[in-house]
């Protein structure tokens, strides 16, 4: 038990593993770090094919790291690793469309990234957002 607390889970290696982040517990503290982020990264709006793709980006590269949420998520569920790491990674915190099909979301995905000149970046993707870390590289 560390910090007074002890969240136990299982990792791919069947391990414990104990985290210890108190400030998490502290809604005041979650509220401001969200409305900063909410702040300092501002949203903005891609239509494609009639489907409002909402986004905040840190940066301009040809090749940003980008988080997808499960479909039920926003990109908002990312703010803390937006603001810790945000000023050193081109980072793209999406909210997709409400698209139930996975195909569907797959091309939608790849055209929202043409959408921003992107043709290869590497995301994270959770729950039906595609879940862990892949590299994406669209057909010009």
């Amino acid at each position: 038990m560390r910090g007074g607390w002890e969240i136990e889970g299982r990792s791919s290696g069947r391990r414990s593993v104990a985290v210890d982040q108190p400030y998490l517990l502290d809604v005041d503290k979650v509220t401001d770090r969200l409305t900063r982020f909410q702040s300092t990264c501002q949203e903005k709006v891609s239509l494609i094919d009639g489907q409002r793709w909402r986004y905040r980006r840190t940066g301009s590269s040809a090749r940003p790291f980008v988080m997808l949420p499960g479909i039920k998520g926003g990109g908002s569920v990312f703010f803390d690793v937006v603001l810790t790491l945000g000023d050193k990674l081109d980072l793209i915190a999406v909210t997709a469309p409400p698209i139930v099909d996975a195909a569907v979301m797959a091309d939608a995905q790849a055209e929202f990234l043409l959408s921003l000149d992107i043709r290869i970046a590497r995301s994270y993707r959770s729950s039906s957002g595609g879940r862990g870390p892949r590299r994406v590289v669209c057909p010009t």
